[in-house]
């Protein structure tokens, strides 16, 4: 092989490595400004638990700086309770991986916070390192803790209230009602849900009326203080006042229907007595 050939295949692989390295450098330069400006925490920490690298964003949710972590060193001081790290270590340990593991660490002043952790093993300038992703869940947390105070002020609301509340599928077969109904047509909720409205009803009533829920659902319409006669489980007729409001999901698509029944029977009677009282009046002028 002649020098000039050596000379050409030596500076092709002098190419190549610098072409490798350059790769390598624009790999690197990616992964570290992915890694700064990360909108979760990042951690990389040694075998015995002491930070040796991190991003901003692991520092705002226990508003520390830099020089703090510097001074902690082992991230174990940044855990609020000891068994809670132990146990996400053990689960490291154990299947070789954490995924959103729910935790909390210590704040400066020392308040704990909400976090997801997840766990990784690496090789960090060639020793064996853990990467943590850390997200901050502690409004999200209080967020769910507001939800559950007012969907347990709505259940409560909805099941004092003196009305039926109800909500019905597409079909008008009901999915769910509160306690009210035993008060006004004597069966507990759970004999009502599967089935119609129309169930409750006399023969002639169940036609008219589902001759009218079918132009509403079909209209995907609001609709107010339609009345109606139902029976009670005890045998006997009950006049309600049905207002109801269309539901649809996130996509817009048709659910059924969501509405209040009131007992109007006092009411009908009473006007069913005024209405004689008038007649009577009526009839006594003319006499």
């Amino acid at each position: 092989m002649s020098k000039k050939s050596t000379y050409a295949e030596l500076a092709q692989k002098v190419k190549a490595l610098e072409e490798t390295q350059g790769a390598l450098r624009e790999s690197e330069a990616l992964y570290r400004s992915l890694f700064e400006n990360a909108p979760v925490g990042i951690g990389i920490a040694d075998r015995k638990g002491n930070l040796i690298d991190f991003n901003e964003a692991i520092l705002k949710p226990g508003a520390y700086c830099p020089e703090d972590i510097f001074k902690i060193k082992n991230i174990e001081k940044l855990y609020y309770d000891l068994k809670t790290r132990d146990d996400v270590l053990a689960r490291l340990n154990r299947q070789g991986f954490v995924d959103r593991a729910e935790v909390q660490f210590r704040r400066k002043d020392g308040q704990p916070y909400d976090c997801l952790l997840s766990l990784r093993p690496i090789t960090y300038k060639g020793s064996p390192c853990t990467q943590a992703i850390v997200q901050d869940v502690t409004r999200l947390k209080e967020i769910e803790k507001m939800l559950c105070a007012s969907r347990q002020r709505f259940l409560t609301l909805v099941e004092t209230t003196s009305d039926w509340i109800w909500e019905v599928d597409q079909t008008g077969a009901y999915i769910f009602s509160n306690q009210k109904v035993k008060d006004i047509l004597g069966h507990d909720r759970h004999e009502v849900l599967g089935k119609k409205a129309f169930d409750f009803m006399p023969p002639h009533e169940a036609e008219k009326v589902a001759k009218s829920f079918r132009k509403l659902s079909k209209s995907r319409k609001a609709f107010s203080r339609l009345e109606n006669i139902n029976l009670h489980k005890d045998g006997y007729e009950v006049v309600l006042e049905t207002s109801g409001v269309p539901v649809f999901d996130e996509n817009g698509e048709y659910q059924g229907y969501r509405g209040i029944d009131r007992d109007i029977t006092k009411r009908k009677l009473a006007e069913q007595v005024m209405e004689q009282i008038n007649a009577d009046l009526e009839k006594r002028v003319k006499e």
